[in-house]
């Protein structure tokens, strides 16, 4: 096959300042086309979160407008750690926490004892939201009528895939970003995580080398993409 005719690979790469969306050419080892947004936090009166409804936006539309959509035959998410987004039964976001609001200070002193060691995790205890734990800790703490909504908990490169593909994963390099959530050693969720009942609202781990599966019917019909 003729190198210009070879599939190119959409990577998604949302950054804590940009997103960005590339079409690269393997073939030919080279990027053909991309588009950058920058992205700010939405303050609500919950707190910052994160504006996953402004990128979503922005990605679909970048991808109806990219040259030679036609020939994506991969859709590649990544994004930034200590981010997870918590989504109902119905699929509605309820939570997108941004790790760096300083509200995840005012319960420091009461999740601290409530981590798993560092020996365990190799989490050390940081500030604000940056250890995952914490954000949740505080959703089910201060928050606990929207917390209760909620069914599944979505690390945020895998958030980003389900909104693709409609399938919904965990994966061990999102966990172990220092969340507190994981023992790499035991290749299991930390005692915090289960005893919170978080890990079983966590979903089903795959690879990250794993295909998910296609693209959803209203991805493609919003962006030309190919979903077959």
């Amino acid at each position: 096959m003729n190198a210009s005719a070879e599939k190119l690979i959409a990577v998604f790469d949302v950054g804590k300042t940009n997103a960005k969306i590339s079409l690269v050419d393997a073939a030919l080892g080279r990027e053909v086309w991309s588009a950058r947004r920058p992205n700010a936090v939405i303050e609500t009166r919950d707190g910052r979160e994160l504006d996953v409804l402004g990128i979503e936006a922005w990605l679909l539309e970048s991808l109806r407008q990219a040259p030679e959509r036609e020939r994506v035959g991969v859709i590649v998410p990544i994004a930034h750690g200590a981010a997870a987004v918590l989504v109902d039964h119905a699929g509605e976001v309820l939570a997108a926490p941004d790790y760096e609001d300083l509200c995840f200070d005012d319960v420091a002193e009461e999740y601290a004892p409530l981590r798993d060691s560092y020996s365990l995790t190799f989490s050390p205890n940081l500030p604000q939201g940056l250890n995952l734990g914490r954000q949740l800790y505080w959703l089910q703490s201060q928050r606990a009528d929207r917390f209760q909504r909620a069914a599944h908990i979505l690390l945020y490169p895998q958030y980003w895939a389900w909104r693709l593909s409609g399938v919904m994963s965990a994966e061990v390099t999102s966990l172990g970003t220092h969340t507190d959530l994981w023992r790499p050693h035991e290749q299991a969720y930390s005692q915090l995580a289960r005893r919170q009942g978080w890990a079983r609202m966590m979903p089903p781990q795959r690879s990250a080398n794993d295909r998910l599966g296609r693209i959803r019917p209203e991805i493609s019909a919003a962006t030309g993409l190919d979903a077959k």
